[in-house]
């Protein structure tokens, strides 16, 4: 009976190791991932992909840049996950990015419970699109430049002289920048058909923080009119002073536009 025993608990040793000895099996590939350095990866349509890190003791930036292969704007929908180094997950949505465009920047502040040897793994709902992932110790976060093409910040000036901007085609978009003290600021968009037709002229401004990420909270301004030309005034109000970014996207025909920033009235 003894020995029916032993060799019982045997087999089911055996079964078990063989067990996850599969399970290790199964894991797709796991691409090193390095703190501080960004990985850009092409992604087809509902395609997965693994990055390995070590986590260390403390806080850590996680930001995802994705933009769109067909650079026409349409969803933006990838997630971002983080796991054990043997695949167990620890947080399902660690971050989510659902938008729509050409391009975005996301961000999410974590931090673990634990160091460990982690996994990053990122779905793309939509594609083909292009990812950049880059991990970051709270201590060493900064502005990091926008990898996915475009990515230029060119000076805003102050005062009703002293505008700036450019020319952008359908779907184009360009970065300013601007240090702006406390206080209360009119910002204003001007757009002006290249074509000089009477038609849509379609444009949009958004406010993002030192860091490139999407204020909070949200600040946008929308130009949406008929005619040759158009302009549109937002105010902004800061409580202390910040250097921030601006992203004009040109929705519609090729377009010369403006960005003007005053001092508000008291």
């Amino acid at each position: 009976m003894k020995s029916r025993i032993w060799v019982s608990f045997n087999v089911l040793g055996l079964c078990a190791a063989a067990n996850v000895q599969a399970n290790v099996q199964n894991l797709r590939p796991a691409t090193p991932l390095p703190l501080g350095t960004t990985m850009r990866v092409n992604f087809d349509r509902g395609e997965q992909k693994d990055y390995a890190m070590q986590i260390g003791p403390g806080t850590y930036y996680f930001l995802v840049d994705t933009r769109r292969a067909d650079e026409e704007s349409g969803n933006i929908q990838a997630k971002l996950q983080l796991l054990k180094s043997n695949g167990s997950i620890i947080e399902p949505n660690l971050l989510n990015v659902n938008e729509i465009g050409v391009a975005s920047r996301n961000v999410v502040r974590y931090t673990p419970s634990r160091p460990m040897a982690a996994r990053l793994r990122v779905t793309c709902e939509t594609g083909p699109m292009i990812v950049c992932l880059t991990v970051v110790p709270v201590a060493k976060w900064k502005f990091i430049p926008f990898p996915t093409g475009k990515g230029e910040l060119k000076v805003l000036g102050i005062g009703a002289h002293n505008g700036k901007g450019g020319s952008l085609d359908k779907q184009e978009w360009a970065y300013h920048t601007i240090k702006l003290p406390a206080g209360k600021w009119n910002i204003s968009l001007y757009g002006k058909r290249a074509d000089g037709l009477n038609s849509n002229v379609q444009a949009d401004l958004e406010l993002l923080d030192e860091y490139g990420v999407r204020s909070d909270p949200s600040w946008n301004l929308n130009l949406n009119e008929i005619g040759t030309e158009a302009r549109r005034e937002k105010s902004l109000f800061l409580t202390r002073p910040r250097t921030l970014i601006f992203k004009v996207i040109n929705q519609n025909a090729p377009l010369q536009y403006t960005i003007d920033i005053e001092k508000a009235a008291d």
